[in-house]
């Protein structure tokens, strides 16, 4: 969200679609970009407090709006079988390619029989193939 202040508009739009994506609805001032008398950014315009304004509300809601964009992904990843099986063949291939990287990096984390020792499921990953 740290975009240039010429690129505001990009910045704001970006918020909005992304809100609107997980269902949030703030109810802040909308940005007129297009009566904005700044020629050359919005570095001291009213478009910029606004901006403002939504980047701090996403700034303070970051927790929520990360679970509520990892809710939607899985349920829209899940709902693909064949690119599931297609994800699971090539993440497959890429730990066999990877394998002595992994043991070197993350030693902890290969068994003996050189295989990714498991791991719990986070909660939001549970959540989500329960509700797919």
């Amino acid at each position: 969200m740290f975009w240039k202040k010429s690129d505001l508009d990009k910045a704001y739009e970006f918020i909005v679609r992304t809100l609107e994506e997980v269902k949030l609805n703030p109810s802040l001032p909308i940005p007129d970009f297009e009566s904005c008398e700044e020629d050359y950014g919005h570095f001291s315009c009213e478009c910029n407090e606004i901006v403002i304004q939504w980047m701090s509300y996403v700034s303070e809601n970051m927790d929520e709006i990360d679970k509520l964009i990892k809710h939607s992904a899985f349920q829209f990843i899940f709902q693909d079988r064949n690119f599931l099986h297609d994800f699971h063949i090539e993440l497959t291939n890429f730990i066999e390619r990877e394998m002595d990287y992994i043991k070197f990096k993350y030693p902890e984390y290969v068994t003996f029989k050189n295989r990714l020792r498991r791991q719990s499921f986070p909660v939001w990953l549970k959540q989500a193939v329960f509700l797919s």
